[in-house]
């Protein structure tokens, strides 16, 4: 298996360890994982040179030629430091990235990016909100 693979299935792992401890996590027909009613896409990746090389930092596809558009409430990005030992997460409603086909983070410490996409690291609050949102009932 491809090594970007494998840090996806890393990533989603995390992702539905970390909701399991406050609910029942499901399968999604729609994206990666069902949660609280929400369709929650899991990105992962680790460091790397991104725009013909130009950068060094974290780049995730959000739509590939050839695959669905993203559907789902709620994007988890889980960047990984290069060792794939420690996880920095952005829980980011789908409504903030609509239309884009890539999302980067320039920096090869997300945990202390302070960029476009900071606002949204580690705030798992943001599920609530997007239920919310949809009229979905909370229940955990």
């Amino acid at each position: 298996m491809a090594l970007h693979n494998e840090t996806g299935k890393l990533g989603e792992a995390l992702v539905r360890a970390i909701l399991a401890q406050a609910g029942p996590v499901e399968h999604s027909a729609v994206a990666d994982v069902r949660f609280a009613g929400l369709e929650i896409e899991v990105k992962a990746g680790g460091p790397c040179r991104y725009s013909k090389a130009a950068y060094l930092g974290y780049q995730f596809s959000l739509e590939r030629q050839g695959h669905s558009t993203l559907t789902a409430d709620v994007l988890v990005l889980v960047a990984f430091d290069a060792g794939r030992t420690r996880a920095t997460y952005f829980v980011i409603p789908a409504a903030e990235i609509a239309g884009r086909k890539k999302l980067a983070l320039p920096t090869t410490r997300p945990e202390h990016y302070q960029g476009q996409w900071a606002q949204w690291r580690d705030r798992w609050e943001t599920l609530a909100e997007v239920a919310a949102a949809k009229g979905e009932r909370w229940v955990i």
